[in-house]
């Protein structure tokens, strides 16, 4: 009886393993229940083991029963899975598959409309191929597993290959077209999609249910391609198949509301019926009615979907967005902040609330909501770039630097970052730090105006005024018509005493905003240094009937020194 014993403590502890790696990949508390009758049923195994007490027939029926058979009944239910799975799809998905967690459950994928229809299993397009020899379909058959099992190594485009040479060699089959269409879908080549969908319904002879399916798919890749009027068209027509397709339904209304015809869109809508219980129908209301511009009836549906799902994270960010559009940022906060306590870890809610603390001003709140964002995504590097500028915003500046090197360091080709960075590096006295940062964006982006004017602006407060002139002279190279540059090169060819050409610059900057005070006043000083004080005086008389405010500065400027003896002088300025 020992040697029994041995083996059914082997077998009990060979299942508890399996159980345990069960529990685990699927992350069931439920698995915990044969878990622990197993652990029970092995434990007194041991204990007859070890002491070499011959166990009654009711203790071994209690290994059987407790250890080995529900252990080894949850076995033969996964590998009769298992097989099932690979007969139906022609993937192996393991004698275990995990369950994903879900924290927030999504009604629309990215796209922003109900996604297309799935790809039709195996055993669909080997009934579809029934019309080619048997040997061929064999061979058809072996290509379409290595095709399922590319997908679910996550390799879409080797299946895509494979799905396209098939479907022309096959040439009749419009599953082999139709799952194609869907994988083109997939790797967003829409119009390749287009192509593919057509097809199939050009070779489709069946039900009206699958041939509905076809149009529905062929609306959503319309809508992808922007060709809205299209796209309503093929909804239309799987809508007159199925009156009822709730998804097609709500997608046509999108369509609408792209197509710039709100009140239609709103008209679609309303032919799905109404449930007051229904969460999902008051949030597809909610995000159309925001989309179509209807601002209260919106909010007021989005509220619904809020108060009849506690848990829901997208209708409490879709009113968020809206309430932000409204300039209602308090309220909008108040969401986010629901968002964060239903899920802490969402990076996005950080980075949304942290937007809405910046709106109102409050830049130290942003800077720490940001800081959440990042800690949470580590590589996101838009909130490293938006933390800078509140850490820049609220006096910490080189709290500020450090988050500008990081951004670039996550986006090297990022302009603004760079902009920002030489800027910070210059107010701080690190004139060198930021012309070093200015050169390598320009040698990134030589087509940005910005990075050689932020460098002549550098330039010119470390006096050196000739690389300042040329940069500014770069700057307006790429931007000819941009004021503010002409205002700096003018200003650097004044200190330069190279004045004939500052006026060129000033008078440039007029000729884009003519009634500019505050440049027609340094165009009279620099006519004023050179002793022409007729025309200093008239440009003069122009800068202050444009601007009262000058006078302050003109009554200091010793570049009017030669002009403080004349009548005319004096009462201009008294």
């Amino acid at each position: 009886m020992t040697i029994v014993n041995g083996f059914i403590i082997s077998m009990i502890l060979l299942l508890f393993l399996y159980s345990l790696y069960r529990a685990v990949k699927r992350k069931s508390l439920l698995m915990m229940i044969p878990v622990c009758m197993q652990v029970f049923a092995a434990v007194v195994a041991l204990m007859s083991f070890i002491n070499d007490v011959e166990p009654l027939p009711a203790i071994e029926g209690v290994f059987i029963l407790f250890g080995i058979v529900p252990p080894s009944v949850l076995l033969i239910h996964d590998y009769r899975s298992m097989i099932r799975g690979f007969k139906e799809k022609g993937e192996f998905e393991g004698l275990v598959r995990s369950i994903k967690e879900n924290k927030s459950f999504s009604s629309f994928p990215p796209g922003g409309i109900n996604g297309i229809r799935k790809r039709k299993a195996l055993s669909e397009l080997m009934a579809d191929l029934q019309f080619l020899p048997e040997d061929i379909r064999t061979n058809f058959r072996r290509c379409l597993i290595q095709a399922h099992t590319a997908l679910n190594k996550g390799d879409a485009a080797e299946a895509a290959q494979i799905y396209k040479t098939l479907s022309k060699a096959a040439g009749k089959s419009y599953t082999l077209y139709y799952n194609y269409g869907c994988l083109c879908c997939e790797l967003s080549l829409f119009e390749e999609a287009q192509r593919a969908f057509q097809k199939s319904l050009h070779i489709f002879s069946g039900p009206d249910g699958e041939e509905h399916t076809i149009y529905y798919n062929l609306g959503n890749t319309l809508f992808m391609l922007r060709k809205y009027g299209r796209a309503a068209g093929f909804y239309e027509k799987a809508l007159e198949l199925m009156p009822d397709d709730t998804e097609a339904l709500e997608n046509l209304s999108f369509a609408y509301v792209r197509m710039g015809q709100p009140d239609k869109a709103v008209e679609v809508m309303n032919r799905i019926p109404a449930d007051d219980a229904g969460y999902r129908t008051h949030y597809v209301r909610g995000k159309l009615l925001a989309e179509a511009g209807k601002a209260e009836e919106a909010e007021s549906e989005l509220k619904n979907a809020c108060r009849l799902n506690a848990d829901s994270i997208e209708a409490r960010e879709e009113l968020a967005k809206l309430l932000m559009r409204h300039n209602k940022t308090d309220e909008a906060i108040s969401l986010f902040d629901e968002i964060l306590q239903l899920d802490p870890e969402n990076h996005t809610a950080w980075h949304n609330k942290a937007n809405a603390y910046a709106r109102k001003g409050l830049w130290t709140d942003a800077a720490a909501s940001w800081k959440e964002a990042v800690r949470l995504k580590p590589d996101f590097h838009r909130a490293w770039y938006n933390m800078a500028l509140a850490l820049d915003e609220s006096g910490n500046r080189q709290a500020a630097i450090k988050a500008y090197m990081k951004t670039i360091e996550l986006e090297p080709d990022f302009t603004e970052a760079y902009n920002n960075l030489g800027i910070a590096f210059c107010l701080e006295g690190m004139r060198e730090e930021a012309l070093e940062v200015y050169e390598e964006a320009v040698r990134r982006d030589p087509g940005d105006h910005s990075l050689f004017f932020n460098m002549g602006v550098c330039l010119m407060e470390d006096r050196r005024y000739k690389e300042a002139a040329d940069a500014f002279r770069k700057a307006l190279d790429l931007k000819p018509d941009e004021l503010e540059i002409y205002y700096y090169l003018g200003a650097v060819l004044t200190e330069m005493r190279h004045y004939n050409d500052a006026i060129d610059a000033y008078s440039s900057a007029l000729k884009i905003k003519p009634s500019d005070g505050e440049l027609q006043y340094h165009l009279a000083s620099v006519y004023a240094m050179l002793g022409r004080h007729d025309i200093a005086m008239e440009t003069l008389r122009a800068a202050i009937e444009a601007d009262r405010s000058l006078i302050e500065d003109v009554r200091v400027n010793s570049a009017f020194d030669g002009l403080r003896g004349k009548s005319e002088f004096r009462k201009l300025i008294s």
